[in-house]
């Protein structure tokens, strides 16, 4: 097993642990690289975080966090080399930009910390990735001379014109496609016919319901959405599959999402958008490693995770994933109908569709 290690880092999608020896990451000697990224082949433009992770003995973690200084390196060379095999075929350099004025603004913190949210650094690079080639991260730091890489990484495919590699889900094919999860006995499921694409392993679906709420004394309107995740499901590359959800939990989701309409509120449905994630092996050993060591000796006080980053002082996961997804989906009479009266969701004051 690689080297994990709980570290305070601003990627707080990435847990660190250290399974083999205890490790002071408040050292003032020693500085651990963060990494984080997940490609995507549609990108024309992609984006991957390096960070330091350091953390000093005299200081309190809270005031470094409003420091930028104390979470970027001054300088860096990120490189990302294409193989074709065993072969080196291209090396491309990565441009050090501040996400924020590229469209990913950095959130504030909660509850008043205030963790710096600017700059807000990340190395870009342009280029069409290639689901038959692999990729891997090297980061070089030219004061100290200390290389960290990557494994090699593999690239989802989202071609649907080859449905043995392709990323397919039957449905979507569909001109005008409708959720019907009417049937309410226990056994009662939604289920989707999907083909995982060439290098992915772990898949993920979302609903999003848009609805309206109108207030019949004032009249005011409001559209809102949830979005209903289905469990992760883990899979195999290029073989079909088909993840299901049992009808019964979406309409709990709905009851618990958009909660006993408040008095005078009636609520309308509207269209469905459809999601399906198709993730890397990367992402899959990261939810894999959680999954199973979540429960652990260590649980009460270390959260083990995955890295992918091959060096000793470098940690985090860079993966890649693909993205189907069907707008506007319907929702069958039937469906309207259970929403309406069944027990479940009767309290959601759903009187029918939206007119427009």
């Amino acid at each position: 097993m690689k080297k994990l290690i709980p570290i305070l880092a601003l990627l707080a999608t990435v847990g660190l642990y250290s399974c083999e020896e205890d490790f002071n990451v408040a050292a003032p000697y020693r500085q651990i690289t963060v990494a984080y990224g997940i490609l995507n082949i549609e990108d024309t433009a992609h984006y991957i975080r390096v960070q330091k992770a350091f953390m000093d003995e005299n200081k309190s973690a809270i005031d470094m966090s409003k420091e930028p200084d104390s979470s970027f390196y001054s300088q860096l060379d990120v490189k990302v080399i294409e193989y074709l095999g065993n072969t080196a075929a291209q090396t491309i350099t990565l441009q050090m930009v501040d996400l924020n004025k590229e469209g990913y603004i950095k959130q504030s913190s909660v509850k008043d910390q205030s963790f710096f949210t600017s700059p807000n650094y990340g190395y870009k690079f342009k280029h069409q990735l290639n689901s038959e080639r692999e990729y891997r991260l090297i980061v070089t730091n030219p004061n100290t001379g200390k290389v960290d890489s990557s494994d090699l990484i593999g690239i989802v495919s989202n071609d649907t014109a080859d449905n043995i590699k392709g990323f397919d889900v039957n449905e979507f094919n569909f001109a005008q496609y409708s959720l019907n999860f009417s049937r309410t006995a226990p056994t009662a499921k939604t289920t989707f016919f999907v083909n995982t694409p060439v290098n992915g392993y772990i898949l993920e679906g979302y609903i999003r319901f848009h609805y309206l709420e109108r207030n019949v004394v004032t009249n005011v309107e409001e559209r809102k959405s949830v979005d209903y995740n289905f469990s992760t499901l883990n899979t195999l590359p290029s073989e079909p599959y088909q993840p299901s959800v049992q009808n019964l939990s979406i309409l709990s989701f709905l009851r618990d999402a958009m909660g006993v309409a408040p008095t005078n509120v009636q609520r309308y449905m509207d269209s469905c958008d459809i999601f399906f994630y198709a993730g890397s092996k990367e992402l899959y050993s990261y939810k894999f490693v959680n999954q199973t060591q979540g429960g652990s000796l260590t649980n009460d006080n270390i959260q083990p995770n995955y890295t992918n980053m091959v060096s000793e002082d470098a940690f985090g996961v860079v993966g890649s994933r693909a993205m189907r997804f069907y707008e506007n989906a319907g929702l069958t009479n039937p469906t309207m109908d259970t929403l309406m009266n069944n027990s479940i969701t009767k309290d959601l004051a759903i009187r029918g569709r939206t007119t427009d």
